[in-house]
């Protein structure tokens, strides 16, 4: 679709299966044409592809480990992490997949149900999930993915939602009550659990367990955390800034909250029409954003004006009855691209 006109520009068939999470494929440097074009799709048909955006021709395919139904995927580099479906719709897991080698990683991050992965972008290559009541975060550039390299934060009540920041410094969480936490200074919380590791070599406390607890996580010191509260909902979404400096939260109050990440500060664009479920960062412009709501309609605004600058209504929804369209923003071209209907995007 185009966020000029509202236009249907074209539709994208290749799934067989209802399409459950997009995102964009990382360009390598500011003048990777090519890459501000292409777009990753998962669905449950077991099936990752990538799309080109630019004319709507699927460029590739991969199939899951046993053609699992996923729910969410990141892609940093030539790697996907994906979510999908463990045994049945009870249980999930979260796997590596490497798209130049059209495999998987052996190591499998077990969750109670399949639950969305977020990145913070190429530039630190941060990727977290949340299951129940804990964020589960990895820097995969540095310590590589897999329980042992897995910083996890608790909390009281049950995740609704997470994000990271562009820098890989912080990771927020909404709970189901509204409130959001944000923890700080991971880089230091990572180094302290190396520095942990290289302290217990020579005593094979890997293999006696010592450092590990029950499910084969590693102990470590949370990072700090500050809390920050005012929807009266669960808390549907969150982003935070190209800057890192505030983060973006919305919900079924249908309003957009612009969060100071330093004092907690806050602004708000209200009387959006409907629950927010989405927001999904411009590539090329730090104050727009495109905003997804329950009734499938679209909204580019703008945060330094606090305005709507774009409305894109009556998108068809998504299969099975399901409300949501996922979305992912291609600020170069002016498009937006979302499930349809029938397994397809537009």
């Amino acid at each position: 679709s185009s966020l000029g006109s509202g236009e249907l520009l074209f539709e994208m068939e290749g799934h067989t299966d209802e399409v459950t999470d997009l995102c964009l494929r990382p360009q390598s440097s500011a003048n990777d044409v090519a890459g501000a074009s292409r777009v990753f799709s998962c669905g449950k048909d077991g099936r990752l592809k990538e799309w080109d955006t630019s004319n709507g021709t699927c460029v590739a395919s991969w199939d899951l480990p046993d053609r699992r139904p996923a729910e969410s995927i990141v892609v940093l580099g030539h790697t996907a992490y994906v979510s999908f479906f463990w045994r049945g719709e009870d249980a999930g897991r979260v796997v590596a997949y490497d798209l130049a080698k059209g495999q998987a990683n052996e190591v499998r991050i077990k969750l109670s149900t399949p639950r969305p992965v977020v990145s913070s972008g190429p530039r630190s290559r941060i990727v977290a999930t949340c299951d129940r009541h804990t964020v589960l975060v990895w820097n995969v550039e540095r310590e590589g993915f897999g329980k042992r390299r897995a910083l996890r934060m608790h909390h009281t009540k049950a995740i609704s939602c997470v994000a990271v920041s562009p820098d890989g410094l912080r990771v927020a969480a909404g709970d189901v009550t509204g409130r959001i936490l944000i923890w700080h200074d991971l880089n230091r919380a990572f180094e302290a659990m190396a520095s942990t590791e290289a302290a217990s070599k020579g005593k094979d406390a890997w293999n006696s367990g010592e450092l590990q607890d029950d499910e084969g996580f590693v102990e470590h010191e949370e990072p700090p955390a500050a809390s920050v509260h005012w929807h009266a909902h669960a808390v549907g979404c969150l982003s935070f800034s190209t800057d890192g400096r505030y983060l973006l939260s919305g919900g079924e109050e249908a309003v957009l909250v612009l969060w100071d990440v330093q004092t907690s500060g806050r602004a708000y664009l209200p009387r959006l029409g409907g629950p927010l479920t989405g927001i999904s960062p411009c590539p090329d412009d730090p104050a727009r954003y495109c905003l997804r709501q329950s009734d499938n309609t679209l909204r580019v605004v703008n945060i330094a004006s606090m305005m709507i600058e774009c409305s894109i209504h009556g998108i068809r929804p998504v299969p099975r009855g399901v409300q949501v369209a996922p979305v992912t923003f291609e600020g170069r071209l002016g498009h937006a691209v979302v499930v349809g209907d029938h397994s397809m995007l537009q």
